[in-house]
């Protein structure tokens, strides 16, 4: 049964209004605006318990027709972890311990293990996809409660690469990651899908970042934001489908209140119209190909 969102994911306030309402692969899916501070939600959305249940047997079903890997997810999966390993490559340091979280095939691990001789640790809740990283001899753990349980030393850098758009309290759970397990000089690497440029409103998707609403987020949560990026890349190089940070532990950030944004609604329009230009202006151009023997899908 659906839950209704009363409170803002963000800023806490009651007072909502709708923003969009569609369908997405035959599943309702309505996202609300907050009226105080801009942050921009899915409500009514699946329970906690629902969500588990989704992860564990549907999402990747859902999402690309398969439980397990796939030639075109790897693809997608490898370039991505290349641009962030590139976003990531002035702070990080040789060595360090590495999280990342939702690690799915362990790509992005691997890629910083081989860029900063990193030492990986994954977070991965489906089965399929956590087995083929542990094939190649990463250690994965199925939850966050799992890996806590294990008892792990702090790590230096703690990724999630569309993952906090899935997080139905982002403010709570980057803080609980700054408090137990995060080293106080480490690294908290983000990306996430731009509410002005990418589609984003998807069954799985629980918040709709846009560049101002992601900076809020991390400071409530305890960081202080040191490098934002917005980019296409891999998938374009013409408009910004995704906002990538990189954000240090700073227990004063939190005290501060959260600053509104304004025209959010107007934002999306124009980001959406431009891309939608842009697309129709240079169409060989504006979608790239993750590999040549895989087929142009700007999903």
């Amino acid at each position: 049964m659906p839950i209704h969102v009363d409170l803002c994911p963000l800023c806490g306030a009651s007072r909502s209004s709708l923003f969009d309402q569609r369908r997405f692969r035959d599943q309702p899916v309505t996202n609300r605006i907050c009226e105080n501070c801009g942050m921009v939600f899915q409500s009514p959305r699946m329970t906690d318990a629902e969500l588990a249940d989704f992860y564990q047997a549907e999402y990747r079903q859902l999402y690309q027709g398969s439980t397990g890997p796939n030639d075109k997810d790897l693809a997608i999966q490898r370039e991505r972890a290349g641009v962030l390993v590139e976003f990531a490559r002035p702070v990080i340091k040789p060595g360090v311990r590495h999280l990342d979280i939702g690690c799915s095939a362990g790509l992005l691990l691997q890629g910083f293990a081989e860029a900063f001789k990193a030492i990986p640790t994954g977070i991965e809740p489906g089965e399929a996809y956590r087995n083929y990283a542990q094939s190649s001899n990463l250690v994965v753990f199925p939850s966050r409660d799992a890996l806590l349980a294990d008892q792990p030393e702090r790590f230096g850098l703690i990724s999630m690469a569309h993952v906090l758009e899935h997080i139905a309290e982002p403010v709570a759970y980057l803080r609980e990651l700054r408090e137990r397990l995060l080293t106080p000089d480490g690294w908290l690497l983000l990306e996430v899908p731009n509410l002005y440029a990418h589609d984003s409103f998807e069954v799985a998707h629980l918040l709709a970042f846009s560049p101002h609403t992601l900076g809020q987020v991390v400071q409530q949560a305890g960081y202080q934001v040191k490098y934002t990026r917005q980019t296409g890349l891999p998938r374009t190089g013409l408009f910004p489908l995704y906002l990538q940070l990189l954000a240090q532990p700073d227990p004063g950030a939190s005290q501060a209140e959260v600053q509104p944004e304004t025209q959010v609604r107007l934002k999306r329009r124009l980001g959406l119209g431009q891309r939608k230009v842009i697309t129709r202006l240079f169409p060989g151009l504006a979608w790239q190909p993750i590999e040549t023997a895989i087929k142009k899908d700007p999903a």
